[in-house]
């Protein structure tokens, strides 16, 4: 199993896509990564056995436009507000069969260009993250009612969601597909 070099987050320059999907990569994702600024496509790193949590740093990166896909890993730990300024992200956020936990960030509703493929389902969003036992438990916040150009998948099934699902997901009015 290998791991995912610090020195990756050196390629400033790099424009469209980091691909490291389907690998046998075990280690945490290098906080370094949130160096790519200039990358306008995607970051691909699904289907490895990657660990720890998604690093606040990724949402430095706020030219990614396409997608985001880190599912099938083993991530755990809240997902960082920070990711809420990825704000060009129109087409898919994948993290799903991972083991986050908490609140999905309200952050997450600047993503006003988000479309498509918003699926966190089967991970332990809901539950108290495992560092932080005084801490609620989170659930879905009102603020992705905000994501009105959502087509399609807002897929959020077996999770520990245990709060109501808020009204303001109603305003999603232009869903074709399974919520």
């Amino acid at each position: 199993a290998g791991s995912i070099p610090t020195e990756l987050g050196r390629l400033a320059a790099l424009e469209a896509n980091l691909v490291l999907a389907e690998n046998s990569l075990s280690s945490s994702i290098p906080t370094q990564l949130g160096n790519l600024q200039h990358m306008t496509e995607a970051i691909w790193l699904y289907g490895n056995s990657l660990v720890s949590a998604i690093p606040t740093e990724l949402g430095l990166m706020n030219k990614l436009s396409y997608s985001i896909k880190v599912y099938s890993n083993y991530l755990s730990h809240s997902m960082p507000s920070e990711l809420g300024g990825l704000t060009q992200l129109h087409e898919a956020f994948w993290v799903f069969s991972n083991q986050l936990t908490g609140a999905i960030p309200s952050e997450m509703g600047r993503w006003s260009q988000m479309s498509k493929g918003f699926w966190l389902f089967q991970n332990k969003i809901g539950s108290r993250p495992h560092t932080d036992r005084t801490r609620s438990p989170g659930g879905i916040p009102t603020e992705l009612g905000r994501l009105v150009k959502m087509q399609a998948d807002l897929n959020l099934y077996s999770n520990q969601l245990r709060s109501s699902i808020p009204s303001e997901l109603g305003m999603l009015v232009q869903m074709e597909s399974k919520m």
